[in-house]
Order: C-alpha cells, then structure tokens, then sequence
C-alpha cells in the first residue's frame, strides 16, 4: 500500500475510532475510549492492535523463555507458563505497565483453566478439553418459532452437537454433554424427532473428522442477497422455478446455469429502534390533500423517471390477463417496487405491464448486456405477499 493510501485508511480510522457516537432513546452520546462499539472495523483493528504489541513487547520480553504456548483470540490469550507462579505475576504486571489504558486480568490454576468456552484441564501428563458452562448461563438457544429462515433454524442442533463433539475429549462424558444440549433445544421447540436425529449423526462422527476444514470449492452461481422477510421463502421458489427463461435468453453466461445461491439481510428489530447513530430524521409521507389518497402509480414531479412512468390503478398480467389492483401509492422514487423495461419505447414501468400500455412485450435479459449495462446490478425484492406471484410469473 502506498504512502498515499496509508494515510487515507489511518485519517478513516482515526475518524472512527474517534468520533463514534450513538443515540439512546432523545440523548446522543459520544464514546470517548475503547474500540468503537458496533463498527465493523473494531475486530479487525483490535487484532492488529494485539498483533502489534506482542511483536514489540511480548515476544521480547525478558519472561518469554517461560511461555510454552501463547495461543490468542483476538484479545482473549491462553498461555502454558513453564516457570514459578512469582515470575507470572511479574510478567502479568510488566504487561499492564506498558498502556495504562490495557488492562491485562489473569487467571491461573495447576489443574484447569477456562478459555472461552472451553474448560481444559489436566488429566495425567496430557490435556483434555471439556464444555465449559457458567453458573448464570440461561438457555439463549434460538426459539423454533423464530422469524428466521428455516434452514438456519433446522440446521442449529446440529452446529451445536456437532460443537459439543469437537470439544469435549472424553467418551465417557459425552453422551451426558449430548444429552443436556438436546434438552436445552426441546426446551426451546424444537421437535424431538429433529434432535435425536442430529444426535445420531453426532455420534457416528470421530472427533478427529470434526476438527479437520473442509475445502471450500469455488463457486460460479450468482449470489441473490435480500432483506429476510414473510415472503422470501416462496420468492425463492418462483425465482427458481423460473429460472430457466435467463438460462435459455443467455446460453454463454456461466452464472445462469444453475440456480443463484439465497442469502439474507437481517431485518429491522427492536434494537435498530431504540439504538441507532444516524442523525437525519426518518423519512415520512406527508398528504397534502384532505380527500383520502388514490391508489396506483403518480408522478412524482421532481426526476428525470416522470416521462417515462405510466399511471393507473390497474395492470393486467402478461400471460394470464388478470386484471390486477394496486394497493398502494408509488411514484417514481417508491423504494421495493419491481422495474420493469418496454423495450420497444424504451419507458420504465413501475406496476404497469405492457399489455396495459397496449403493447405484449416480455422483457429480454440480452438487453442487459450491452453498454454500460450489467445483469449483475439488477436485484428484485418483494415484500408483499399479494405481489409476489404475479411479479414472479411476469
């Protein structure tokens, strides 16, 4: 990275680290030390920060012969000390003395340790690892019922076995740690055909295949990414089942030979209304007519869109000819409304099909191709169910 770029990234961080502020109910505060919370930097900056000190102060202290094994996670460092419990305390003290600001705690015992949440302890002249559980934990499993997509919430118990297996080494103690986090699940909804099937599948896995990576294979199939919401399971299903028109309009494109590969924003939650850094106000529709609104597709007297946008109330579907209804009110700049092109006059329809226009074009992808143009850039979301099929079929 040039002297240039540098500057600009530490000018970038600086700002964020120090002007970090965030709304709490009508008050506005501003952090004045630590990493920034809720950015998307502080890991990273915090595991640069780590990887600094112990290269400059760690690895050169005076303590270092005693170290067996210094093993760290982010900010959290599991060490094997080979030297008197004196020495350790010493070196604990020579670290807390290099930033007054770090504060380095220490936690230190002849028989076992817990790190994360793994307890490790001594069994003979080896080391065994163990589930590690406080005594204030409360079972914070994810509700069956929860507004999640479904093959995140199906494929939990089995990520939580599977951890359970990896971690704890002894045989004789893991049908018991099974055994609790299966009634942690049961207790949450689950049902418990689900979980004594993962459980199965749990125990025929040796620990040693747990702890091996899988080789992730490159994969070419286009990512569909949308904010999760009551809709998208069955979005998914017409986007798949009418996959087949892209893979016939454009036979070279790689990414059109197989399905796009779903994944999800999280939603607004109770959180994002309470909390949030953002000063402008939200954004609101003001009526400024006393009759009640009309419903359907208006201009909205202020983009370069308004020429090209046809009003009405109604369109009729391309194949079927249904007629149907617009239940809201969009103008031009209406966020989450499909796009669609009339190839032919070159116009934007918002909620309008061409046969209401008077024309029976079905929209090419080809057209995506050429210029400045990318299929890439197009992205669909629908948030209504009474939309959904329609807008998928056209």
């Amino acid at each position: 990275m040039g002297g240039g770029c540098a500057r600009l990234v530490l000018t970038l961080l600086e700002f964020i680290l120090r002007k970090n502020y965030f709304l709490f109910g009508d008050e506005f505060y501003l952090q004045l030390r630590g990493t920034a919370m809720g950015s998307n930097v502080a890991p990273t900056y915090a595991n640069i920060y780590m990887a600094v000190l112990e290269e400059q102060y760690v690895y050169s202290s005076r303590y270092w012969s005693h170290v067996r094994a210094w093993w760290r996670y982010i900010d959290d460092v599991f060490v094997i000390w080979e030297g008197h419990l004196q020495e350790l305390l010493e070196f604990h003290c020579e670290l807390n003395n290099i930033f007054p600001e770090l504060g380095f705690t220490v936690t230190h015992s002849y028989d076992q340790v817990q790190f994360l949440d793994t307890l490790v302890y001594k069994d003979g002249s080896s080391l065994k690892t163990d589930l590690f559980v406080k005594s204030t934990e409360r079972n914070s499993l994810l509700q069956f019922n929860s507004h999640h997509p479904r093959n995140m919430v199906e494929s939990l118990p089995w990520s939580q076995m599977l951890k359970v297996r990896r971690i704890v080494t002894d045989e004789s103690l893991l049908d018991s740690r099974l055994d609790v986090m299966c009634k942690k699940f049961v207790d949450r909804g689950y049902p418990d055909s689900t979980v004594t099937t993962h459980r199965k599948r749990v125990k025929e896995i040796s620990r040693t295949d747990t702890r091996q990576k899988n080789k992730k294979s490159k994969d070419m199939r286009i990512p569909f990414v949308s904010t999760f919401n009551t809709a998208s399971c069955q979005m998914n299903n017409i986007l798949v089942k009418h996959w087949g028109l892209l893979k016939q309009g454009l036979p070279g494109v790689d990414g059109f030979t197989q399905p796009p590969i779903f994944s999800f924003r999280r939603g607004h939650n109770i959180k994002d209304k309470l909390v949030r850094s953002d000063i402008d106000p939200e954004r609101t529709t003001v009526q400024r007519t006393l009759a009640p609104p009309r419903m359907g597709n208006f201009l909205c007297l202020g983009c370069a869109c308004c020429g090209s946008l046809i009003k009405g109330d109604i369109f009729y579907h391309l194949h079927t000819g249904k007629k149907i209804y617009i239940r809201g009110r969009y103008t031009c700049t209406s966020s989450f409304v499909p796009m669609w092109f009339d190839l032919r006059r070159q116009r934007h329809l918002t909620t309008a099909s061409g046969r209401a226009a008077g024309n029976d074009v079905i929209a090419d992808p080809r057209h995506m191709i050429g210029g400045q143009r990318c299929i890439r850039k197009v992205t669909i979301e629908v948030l209504e169910t009474s939309m959904v099929t329609d807008a998928g079929l056209l």
